[in-house]
């Protein structure tokens, strides 16, 4: 069910009439505007989705949104589908930390990062990407736990938020209806008639790899120049050199040298061309507690795992 009806008035005074100063981000269909908003307790700041011309596509995904209640997804808070007009806006709470694109590359968002616990400039931690990871997988898990399964289907690190505490935030939840074609994390020769869980897997798969070596899934052009990232990770670990592909300072001692050895594995049966032979997204997420865990009690050693500048 619709979390809450907003009126058109109520969004355009809580993003002051949509002003560009409140943009966030923008996404392939539409733009988000920071807000705030009245509630019964106090002030809410929001994010406010204003698509600009397809209003199914806002119907479609406030549907599958408010089908979620997990604390690794985005939380949907509701809608303002004006019947008469093209345009519509979809609510949700405010992720104030960026994504996680932006973290890995260091990319300044639209929005500002005051208040934060880090910045595009700080670094990642092995332990941190580990722990991104890891609720990243367990938010996929949920999803596809459901009845009827949601399936992703955009997963890529700029639908993975980060909060004040870096706890990763799923997003873009019911994006499905795009061309998952277009993305550089989706499976190649994607079946459009079997919108299967694996998929999603195959996605994880490739975000992985870019938290393993802070490369971009392909290059800036998209005109297929250089390899795709997951290609070339599966590459360089059947021709034994991995390490040449890792970020240049992930591996600082033996405990970080084993872990990104195993995140590589995972990756790569993420990756298998064969659906039925890659894990679960269940399974995925206990493999990467169980890495965590490992961190935690080998401990990671100084300097911490960082982020090189990227040559893309």
């Amino acid at each position: 069910m619709m979390r809450r009806t907003f009126s058109a008035k109520e969004l355009e005074k809580a993003t002051d009439n949509y002003h560009e100063s409140r943009i966030i981000r923008k996404d392939e269909d539409a733009t988000f505007y920071k807000g705030v908003l009245p509630m019964p307790d106090d002030k809410t700041v929001v994010a406010v989705k204003k698509y600009e011309t397809n209003k199914t596509y806002a119907v479609n995904e406030a549907a599958v949104a408010s089908q979620t209640n997990h604390i690794n997804v985005v939380r949907f808070l509701g809608a303002c589908v004006v019947e008469e007009e093209k345009e519509s806006a979809l609510v949700f709470e405010y992720i104030p930390n960026g994504t996680l694109f932006e973290h890995i590359h260091k990319e300044e968002a639209l929005g500002s990062f005051e208040g934060s616990s880090s910045s595009p400039t700080a670094l990642l931690s092995l332990e941190l990407r580990l722990k991104i990871a890891s609720e990243t997988a367990g938010a996929l898990a949920y999803l596809h736990s459901l009845t009827p399964p949601i399936i992703h289907l955009r997963l890529s690190t700029k639908h993975i938020l980060l909060d004040y505490h870096n706890t990763a935030k799923l997003s873009a939840i019911g994006q499905s209806q795009a061309d998952p074609n277009s993305s550089q994390y989706m499976e190649p020769h994607y079946p459009r008639d079997r919108l299967a869980e694996k998929s999603d897997v195959y996605s994880f798969g490739v975000v992985l790899a870019e938290l393993l070596t802070s490369q971009k899934p392909a290059s800036p052009n998209n005109r297929g120049e250089e390899p795709p990232l997951a290609t070339c990770l599966l590459s360089s670990m059947k021709e034994d050199r991995l390490n040449q592909i890792l970020d240049g300072e992930i591996i600082v001692n033996e405990a970080t040298s084993k872990t990104a050895k195993k995140v590589a594995d995972l990756a790569k049966r993420c990756l298998r061309s064969k659906r039925e032979e890659r894990p679960s997204m269940e399974q995925v997420t206990v493999e990467l507690e169980g890495l965590r865990k490992f961190m935690a009690e080998h401990g990671s050693g100084q300097p911490s795992f960082s982020i090189r500048p990227n040559s893309n």
